[in-house]
């Protein structure tokens, strides 16, 4: 029998949406929450230009989640490398599912303001797995 390895990988070159969202858990645990937008273009059959714009929910943790708050606004376009991570919680009786991307480096590919930050990689520690109340991370 061969075992077949596995690889959850996600790595987008974005723009996003808004300010990240940093709260601070009870364990004292970082978190961001933002949306990056990715875009794709091509030309149909009929040779006209086409596009769709693409939105992917990213959580950072810890010192990652730190940095995204200081560092990254509305409209930033940011290199990041993560994996998907698939979840689900009750509210009120009903169960909700989400899908997101759990990033864990990013690089800053347009701060024209701090040379020093343009081309920072971070990484997040190697078990960034912290409990969460699901019911405090909207959706």
């Amino acid at each position: 029998v061969v075992k077949m390895a596995s690889l959850n990988k996600v790595q987008l070159i974005g723009f996003l949406g808004a300010k990240p969202e940093l709260r601070v858990l009870e364990g004292g645990v970082s978190v961001a929450t933002f949306n990056i937008a990715t875009n794709a273009r091509w030309k149909n059959k009929a040779g006209e230009q086409q596009e769709r714009t693409d939105w992917h929910r990213v959580v950072v943790y810890k010192n990652l989640a730190e940095l995204a708050d200081k560092h990254l606004d509305k409209g930033a376009q940011i290199y990041l490398e993560g994996e998907l991570r698939n979840r689900s919680w009750v509210k009120e009786g009903e169960t909700h599912y989400t899908t997101e991307v759990v990033g864990s480096e990013f690089k800053f590919l347009d701060r024209k303001d701090a040379s020093d930050v343009k081309i920072t990689k971070v990484k997040a520690p190697a078990a960034v797995e912290p409990v969460l109340d699901l019911d405090e991370i909207p959706c």
